[in-house]
């Protein structure tokens, strides 16, 4: 062509593939955060959310429907102040499937 070029390269496949981690999103925040966790699309199923501040009380706690993928749950702790709060996320059994810290910055 008129750059020089004789050939193609080879061509690349780019798939998705499921994490079983937790999203914690914006981390560090100012109390206003979301959770995403991958549960099967296309079956309702109940997550609960459970949050302890740095001393281990609980703050939240709630339950959710998650009838997609990777569905948003959107959490607001900013009542709570800052500091660094542990995240639980269990199945409807309670078992934990899932933990991560976020830090409430502002």
């Amino acid at each position: 062509d008129a750059n020089g070029c004789s050939s193609t390269s080879a061509g690349l496949a780019i798939k998705d593939s499921v994490s079983a981690k937790m999203f914690i999103y914006p981390n560090p925040n100012n109390g206003q955060f979301q959770l995403r966790y991958y549960s099967g699309a296309g079956n309702a199923t109940l997550r609960i959310v459970m949050i302890n501040d740095a001393m281990g009380n609980l703050v939240f706690r709630k339950a959710y429907s998650i009838n997609s993928a990777y569905a948003r749950i959107d959490i607001d702790l900013r009542s709570f102040g800052k500091g660094v709060y542990m995240v639980n996320l269990l199945n409807f059994e309670g078992m934990r499937i899932a933990a991560g810290k976020v830090l409430i910055a502002h």
